[in-house]
C-alpha cells in the first residue's frame, strides 16, 4: 500500500510539472522574458505565421502547481501582405452538474481603450467536459477556450504603458461576459503585449534563424494554425485535480 501511494504521488508530481511548468518567482516578467518565450509556428505550406505567448506567465495552484484559468496572446501574420492580427486567448475552468445546462457560453468582452470602454464579440474555439468525478464530487469539470480580437492601435496603446523598471505594475484589464451576464475578470501584462508586438516586427525584418537566440523561444514547422484553431499544446489536468481547487 505504501509503495502504491508513493507511486501515485510521484506520478501526480511529474504530471503537473511536465504539463504546467511553474515560472520561478525570481524571473523578471519584462518584455524580453516574454519575447524569449514566444512560440512561433511557421509552417512551410501555410500563408500565415502564428505567434503565441502561452509559455509566458502561468500561475500554479495547490501542491502540484496546477494551472487553472490561463490567458495569453496570439498573433498571426500573412507572409505575403505582412498584415497582422492579434487575439486574446482564455482557457476557463468551472464546475457543472453534467446535465448540459451549465455551460457559461462566454459571448462578449469588455475592456478599456484610449477612446473609452469598448465591447467586442467572443469566439468559442473549444469546449471540454470531464465527468469522471461525478460519482465522488457530484460535479463535472467544464472548460471553455475563447478568444477575442485586438486591433493594432489598441496593441500599441497597451504596449506604450510598459514600464521597464516595474514591468509587472503595468497591466491591461478586461472582462468576459457569459450568456447569462456573469462577469469574468482577467488581465495581461503590458510587457507581454510589447514582447509579442516587437517579435512580430522583428520576424518581418530578420530571417527566422535570427530569432532563435532566445533560450526558450521555439520556432516550429507544424500543421497550419489560424485564429479559429484551438491551442494544441493545452492539455487540461484531470477533473479530480482541478475541482478541489475551484472556489
Amino acid at each position: 500500500m505504501v509503495k502504491k501511494l508513493i507511486i501515485v504521488i510521484t506520478t501526480l508530481i511529474l504530471f503537473s510539472c511536465i504539463i504546467y511548468p511553474q515560472r520561478s518567482h525570481q524571473v523578471s516578467l519584462d518584455k524580453q522574458y516574454f519575447a524569449e518565450n514566444i512560440i512561433i509556428n511557421d509552417y512551410v505550406l501555410n500563408d500565415v505565421v502564428s505567434f503565441s505567448t502561452i509559455k509566458g506567465f502561468q500561475q500554479g495552484n495547490g501542491t502540484y502547481n496546477i494551472v487553472l484559468d490561463d490567458n495569453f496572446l496570439r498573433g498571426f501574420m500573412n507572409k505575403k501582405t505582412k498584415a497582422k492580427t492579434y487575439q486574446v486567448y482564455n482557457v476557463i475552468y468551472y464546475a457543472g452538474s453534467g446535465n448540459g445546462k451549465d455551460w457559461k457560453n462566454f459571448a462578449q468582452s469588455d475592456y478599456q481603450t484610449p477612446e473609452g470602454n469598448k465591447s467586442s464579440p467572443v469566439t468559442l474555439l473549444k469546449k471540454e467536459e470531464d465527468c469522471s468525478t461525478l460519482p465522488h464530487y457530484g460535479k463535472c469539470l467544464y472548460i471553455e477556450h475563447v478568444t477575442f480580437q485586438l486591433d493594432s492601435a489598441l496593441m500599441k496603446a497597451i504596449a506604450n504603458r510598459y514600464m521597464p523598471k516595474n514591468p509587472t505594475k503595468s497591466v491591461w484589464q478586461y472582462q468576459l461576459i457569459s450568456s447569462l451576464g456573469e462577469k469574468y475578470e482577467d488581465k495581461l501584462f503590458a510587457a507581454e503585449v510589447l514582447g509579442l508586438s516587437e517579435t512580430m516586427v522583428q520576424y518581418v525584418s530578420s530571417p527566422p534563424t535570427g530569432l532563435q537566440s532566445g533560450k526558450n523561444r521555439q520556432i516550429l514547422d507544424q500543421l497550419p494554425s489560424s485564429p479559429l484553431t484551438p491551442e494544441l499544446s493545452i492539455k487540461p489536468p484531470p477533473a479530480s485535480m482541478v475541482l478541489p481547487l475551484l472556489k
